[in-house]
């Protein structure tokens, strides 16, 4: 993912619950996106580290992730997670 280019930040990890952000800085293994919480819709810049998955699951082995500490979180509030929303960054398909 370039800098200036607009990716697909996906809640839960979810491609149906994504909001639209733009990479504003990367570094070797980690990107800065700002984009607007799907919840709380408030504008957020969070840097993403890169991660991999076992390649059984088929699919891209290397995605960007990770928690995004915001305010009033739904995932600390139901006990889930303790840190924040969960989001994936995935590339933005223009032709939806």
């Amino acid at each position: 993912m370039k800098r200036g280019k607009f990716v697909a930040v996906c809640y839960d990890g979810k491609y149906g619950r994504r909001v639209k952000g733009e990479v504003l800085r990367t570094n070797k293994s980690k990107i800065l996106v700002r984009f607007a919480e799907y919840v709380g819709h408030a504008v957020v810049e969070h840097w993403f580290h890169q991660r991999r998955r076992a390649a059984k699951w088929g699919g891209p082995r290397k995605y960007y992730a990770g928690f995004v500490p915001v305010p009033d979180s739904l995932m600390v509030g139901l006990g889930i997670g303790d840190v924040g929303d969960w989001y994936r960054v995935s590339p933005w398909k223009d032709a939806e």
